[in-house]
């Protein structure tokens, strides 16, 4: 390949300014790290590790890092692949579909690692890493955007670091069958001047897998929308729940809860419109090696933030289980789970986050939201467990956490990683903390 022609750049690198550079590394949201000249550091989006780039500089937004934009690819690196979806390079969906699936998890690991040494102030065991069964085609749910203008019914993803919606015919990452029953949805919507959130996912019809909707819409909807849904119920939807803004409650139609399968095989059923892994498959691995992990046979555990039990069924079979949940709707839906198989636990409804821990608990498994749980490890420390599993989908806030545990004379022996999200730069982490150890992996 001949050299290319370096770009004319401005002294002082003005917004729009071009410049050639080598990505060095991966940063912690997906975009790759460039040095340049001047020994600014920039953040650019849609790169690989080892790639030749020109790129324009953009201006600087207060309180954010510098960022580029990437104009073309030079020379490709080592890890750069071809993306299978030809909307990757404008849909915020799948943000590292241009990496092979060996980087991608190569990459999960190392910024894992990096982000919980330098809160630490300790070396971070090597990750184990949980390969995804599937790359492509495995989210049993997601959420899609809908925006109307009363002519026209648009339904995608948001564009990265945009709020424009990026239509795909075909999502390469969903199940086949869900992205048809939301766009069903979303075109009974025309007439409409609005937009919203539909949730698809599967549960059960009559004993068979059906996709279930949660709509939640800005705008009020045309007649025909409620006839085209009942019909849709009637027809091969599981069922539909839908908030009007301002309405006082949902509408529903047939069953809206989404069911997953659990560890053990069983079905798990979920809040409609509630939090779950973006696949079962992957929430299955995630909870047999929770379950593993914690190593609580005959124990007491307490779990927090713990949702519609997907950890809980697997821990009650050989612990005794206490857990604690704000969302109501995610206990039922626990409870449910529970009684299905035979087991139990003491559940409350309330704040993970300002509940004290119970002091005859040896071990406590979190799973908290991104923001993550600091008033939760306070209450650890206070309690002092002799084990903690804590699996975290952010780093930043799991590495942040860690370093209250450490001072609270925690050690962090174990990691863990499930890759949950193929195609993505997210990631979901076991974190393994043992109280008293000196040093990761004693």
């Amino acid at each position: 390949m001949a050299a290319p022609s370096s770009p004319r750049s401005s002294a002082r690198g003005e917004a729009g300014s071009t410049f050639v550079a080598s990505v060095e590394s991966l940063a912690w949201g997906g975009p790759g790290l460039v040095r340049l000249e001047d020994g600014t550091v920039h953040l650019v989006e849609g790169v690989a590790p080892g790639d030749e780039i020109e790129v324009a500089l953009e201006k600087p937004q207060k309180g954010e890092a510098k960022r580029a934009r990437l104009v073309r690819v030079i020379e490709p690196g080592p890890d750069r692949v071809a993306p299978v979806c030809p909307l990757a390079a404008r849909c915020g969906g799948c943000d590292w579909m241009h990496l092979g699936v060996d980087a991608q998890e190569r990459e999960h690991a190392r910024l894992v690692r990096d982000q919980l040494a330098h809160a630490t102030g300790e070396p971070a065991p090597e990750p184990i890493v949980h390969r995804a069964p599937r790359a492509l085609a495995y989210r049993t749910r997601a959420r899609l955007h809908v925006s109307t203008d009363g002519r026209r019914v648009a339904l995608g993803y948001h564009r990265g670091r945009s709020r424009d919606i990026v239509e795909p015919e075909t999502c390469a990452v969903l199940e086949p069958g869900l992205l048809e029953a939301a766009r069903k949805l979303a075109d009974a919507l025309l007439g409409l001047r609005g937009s919203g959130e539909i949730a698809i996912g599967w549960g059960s019809k009559e004993g068979a897998r059906a996709p279930v909707v949660d709509l939640v819409l800005e705008g009020e909807p045309p007649a025909t929308f409620w006839r085209a849904l009942d019909d849709a119920v009637h027809a091969d939807l599981g069922g539909a729940r839908v908030t009007l803004a301002g309405s006082s409650k949902p509408a529903t139609f047939g069953d809206p809860r989404p069911v997953q399968v659990g560890f053990d095989g069983a079905p798990l059923v979920l809040p409609a419109g509630g939090f779950a892994q973006p696949s079962d498959e992957g929430a299955a691995i995630l909870a047999r090696r929770v379950k593993e992990l914690a190593n609580a046979r005959d124990l007491d555990v307490h779990e927090l933030f713990a949702g519609a039990g997907t950890l809980t069924v697997a821990l009650a079979g050989d612990a005794r289980v206490s857990s604690i949940e704000i969302d109501e709707a995610a206990v039922a839906s626990a409870r449910e789970n529970l009684a299905r198989r035979g087991l139990t636990a003491k559940q409350s409804i309330g704040d993970a986050e300002s509940s004290p821990i119970p002091k005859r608990a040896s071990v406590v498994i979190l799973d908290p939201p991104r923001t993550g749980a600091r008033g939760a490890c306070k209450a650890i420390a206070e309690a002092k467990p002799k084990r903690v599993v804590y699996v975290s989908c952010d780093p930043p806030t799991l590495a942040r956490d860690a370093r209250l545990l450490a001072d609270a004379g925690y050690a962090l022996i174990g990691l863990e990683i499930v890759e949950l999200f193929p195609q993505t730069s997210h990631v979901e982490t076991i974190a393994v903390f043992s109280r008293g150890k000196r040093k990761a992996g004693a």
